[in-house]
């Protein structure tokens, strides 16, 4: 919001924002007295002072720089959510979720994306000393809490999302990641199949993958199922190797076979890899 500062009505100097000392000078008081009335405190001045300045701040569309209060008072009203990979919808809704609940409590959330590469995540994870943040939210690449040692040096308040760590740190908001694929699995066993593939990232590497496969697995073996499992590196991802692997799993034998992939992503450049397999096939 600013406010249009002329010297005649065909000539116009750019506008500026509006600052506190504006709003001090128009009302005829301190800047300290203006600061007073934005944080509340307004036992320390008369009524006919606060009615003043609430009248020019309107008038004047004055919007307070959180930046500078905050700097100035060493606190903050933001809160950054790390996320694992943007291109997942599910990550998407974490941050969706999360800053639904923090904006009703006054915070403004900020997305920061790992993008599933432990170095970055933890070069983000360094950059949080030059951040001022009131907390972070977590979905964490690493699985081992010596990987986030800087992070608890710092003391920021913390929850991790989803994934949890292999010592207990911070507090945890987890899926419920294996129930619901071990449900995954009865489906596949009621609707009549026989074997399981499972296109993954590295299994070990974060909890949820871990709770997902077990899930899936123990579930579909028990019933006599065959399952293999494909580990993948999501960020250079190889679609003609994984589309060859799967097809050296199923081309000798005719037996129903569901394919999964633990994250949406690598679902859908398994897909667009079968696309251009196939495409390329039929050209040749």
């Amino acid at each position: 919001l600013f406010r249009s500062m002329t010297d005649n009505d065909n000539n116009k100097i750019p506008t500026q924002p509006v600052t506190i000392q504006d709003i001090a000078q128009i009302a005829d008081v301190s800047i300290a007295t203006v600061s007073r009335y934005l944080h509340g405190h307004l036992n320390r001045m008369s009524a006919e002072t606060a009615d003043r300045i609430d009248r020019i701040i309107k008038e004047n569309n004055y919007v307070p720089n959180k930046v500078a209060q905050n700097l100035k008072q060493k606190t903050s009203s933001t809160i950054g959510i790390m996320v694992a990979n943007i291109d997942d919808s599910f990550s998407i809704e974490l941050y969706k979720g999360a800053e639904e609940c923090l904006f009703k409590l006054g915070y403004e959330l900020v997305l920061i994306n790992s993008k599933g590469d432990a170095n970055r995540e933890n070069q983000l994870i360094n950059d949080m000393r030059n951040r001022q943040l009131a907390g972070l939210l977590v979905q964490p690449v690493q699985n081992k809490l010596a990987d986030f040692k800087v992070l608890s040096d710092l003391g920021l308040p913390t929850m991790l999302l989803d994934r949890h760590l292999d010592e207990h740190h911070w507090p945890v908001i987890e899926s419920n990641n294996e129930a619901i694929s071990r449900d995954l699995g009865q489906m596949i066993i009621d609707k009549g199949y026989e074997e399981v593939i499972i296109v993954t990232e590295t299994v070990a590497a974060t909890t949820s993958h871990q709770q997902r496969a077990k899930g899936i697995c123990e579930t579909v073996e028990a019933a006599g199922l065959i399952t293999h499992i494909i580990e993948v590196d999501e960020n250079h991802f190889d679609g003609e190797a994984v589309h060859t692997q799967i097809g050296q799993l199923t081309n000798h034998r005719q037996i129903k076979t569901a394919l999964i992939a633990l994250n949406e992503p690598l679902l859908i450049q398994d897909r667009k890899s079968t696309r251009l397999n196939s495409s390329h096939k039929r050209s040749s």
